[in-house]
């Protein structure tokens, strides 16, 4: 099943709302994803099973009930990566799958090498919370979304990155985290365009942990798995609390590519989606004012 190449995909709109702006050309994008990916044939193995490798590769993500159809395209979008995963790891909250109602067809990915693992249900931190705690010496963890259609050098990208600045979170997409008179400004005012965090490692710079972020192994510090003060503080944000840990732990972010493309959805994912209350309703904006008084050295060490 032929793809459209990835230079055709529209340069995300400058706030990242998906798929409120975009156009039709957005739409268009997402009609030639989700018919590739439906007809795709899943490979045999979606995991790595030949390359010996010095670091092993962890894919983190999770989902519920109402998502539950769209992550299995997400997943395979995962398992026909340039380069493969060790592990793909689905982390399901106990108390929403507590019958296994689990589509029939998740054993087409099981028998591909997805692993299935049940949880408390921390919303979306699911995502990274337990791979991270668990995270071995030898492995990197990279999270992703249950609701996108990945190209298929999301992981590659990323790898290379990692190999180049070892010590630093890499992501594929991030928003710049701007400062002015010592002073962080809104989130509303946080750009995807900007020039920093290409060729060296930065502080101002939050990654989007669903479209790709990897965590080296013991970059986030014990703060991050603070289940209270995660409900307290960002229980509806994990990209900010992950950010604002990982910031207090002194740990800079590099970024794939400059330029951001389009992320493409899902068909009908969006009908359960934190974007419209966090980036439209402000949600964001508390989450921020919430954490900088959690964590009140953030902007000095933005500013290192």
């Amino acid at each position: 099943m032929l793809r459209l190449p990835y230079f055709w995909r529209k340069t995300e709109d400058k706030k990242g709302i998906i798929p409120h702006a975009g156009g039709f050309r957005y739409y268009l994008d997402c009609f030639f994803e989700n018919v590739f990916i439906r007809f795709s044939r899943l490979p045999r193995t979606g995991i790595n099973k030949t390359e010996e490798r010095e670091e092993k590769v962890t894919v983190s993500l999770t989902t519920f009930p109402a998502r539950i159809d769209a992550c299995f395209y997400a997943i395979k979008s995962l398992m026909i990566q340039s380069v493969k995963a060790d592990r793909i790891v689905l982390w399901l909250a106990k108390s929403q799958f507590e019958d296994n109602s689990i589509p029939e067809k998740y054993s087409k990915l099981v028998n591909a090498g997805l692993e299935i693992e049940y949880c408390d249900d921390l919303r979306s931190h699911k995502k990274y919370y337990y791979a991270l705690k668990n995270q071995k010496g030898n492995e990197v963890v990279i999270t992703f979304d249950d609701d996108i259609i990945y190209e298929k050098d999301a992981i590659e990208k990323l790898i290379i990155k990692h190999k180049e600045f070892p010590e630093a979170i890499v992501c594929n997409r991030g928003h710049y985290m701007p400062l002015v008179n010592g002073k962080l400004l809104p989130y509303k005012k946080w750009g995807l365009y900007f020039s920093e965090g290409i060729d060296k490692p930065v502080m101002p710079i939050m990654p989007s942990t669903g479209a790709g972020c990897l965590y080296p192994y013991g970059c986030m510090p014990e703060s991050t798995f603070d289940i209270e003060k995660i409900k307290e503080n960002a229980f509806t944000a994990d990209d900010l609390w992950m950010r604002f840990n990982s910031i207090s732990g002194g740990i800079k972010v590099v970024r794939t590519r400059k330029k951001v493309k389009t992320l493409c959805n899902v068909y009908l994912s969006q009908r359960e989606a934190l974007t419209n209350g966090n980036d439209l309703g402000g949600e964001n904006q508390r989450v921020i004012e919430r954490l900088l008084k959690l964590f009140p050295d953030t902007v000095s060490l933005i500013e290192c």
